[in-house]
């Protein structure tokens, strides 16, 4: 499956670089990911009583509201997907595209996570720390996790940063518990003697 969204948002992103229309076809898909996240516009996609033409038609119709134009190239291949059946990894597909659009950007995206709500000078100055260390642009979504007790974890690709409370309290549990260990076995190998 992972093949498949490869494929189909490295195709979108092509023709949207060649059309000079990346930044409108990913807010496009924003708009449906986020809107895919409502049950009711799933069970219409996945309803197999509903024509492929009324899934159409509401799509559309969900792009068009508000002030924004669709991009034609996004409404075109909605209608791909649908007319292929594979209206399922839309979702998927507008992750990959929004990873690829940041990409040729020069921006990694993460997510940093703290116990409390980050001012957004602490935010900004962050993401050019972790810019520096990483040798590119670093945009991070914020999400509050109150478990973290107090600190942050950043999470960008496959690197996490953590300087949480909670994330210092387990490490200094792991080395307590190797150490009970390793002491144990060292006094059970003394009283052999």
């Amino acid at each position: 499956m992972a093949s498949l969204i490869n494929r189909y948002s490295v195709a979108l992103f092509e023709v949207a670089r060649d059309q000079n229309c990346i930044d409108q076809v990913d807010g496009d898909l924003a708009v449906l990911a986020q809107a895919l996240d409502a049950p009711n516009l799933r069970l219409l996609l996945e309803d197999p009583q509903v024509d492929k033409s009324q899934r159409v038609r509401a799509l559309h119709a969900l792009l068009a509201s508000g002030e924004r134009e669709a991009s034609p190239l996004t409404l075109r291949f909605v209608e791909l997907l649908i007319q292929k059946g594979r209206q399922g990894i839309l979702a998927a597909v507008a992750r990959a595209f929004h990873v690829q659009a940041l990409t040729a950007k020069g921006i990694i995206e993460g997510t940093l996570h703290t116990a409390l709500p980050i001012a957004e000078e602490d935010k900004a100055a962050l993401e050019s720390a972790l810019g520096r260390k990483l040798g590119s642009r670093v945009q991070l979504n914020t999400v509050v996790d109150e478990s973290l007790l107090g600190g942050f974890r950043v999470l960008v690709g496959d690197s996490m940063f953590d300087s949480s409370l909670r994330g210092q309290i387990e490490a200094l549990s792991r080395k307590l518990k190797a150490v009970s260990v390793g002491g144990a076995s060292q006094g059970e190998s003394g009283n052999a003697s």
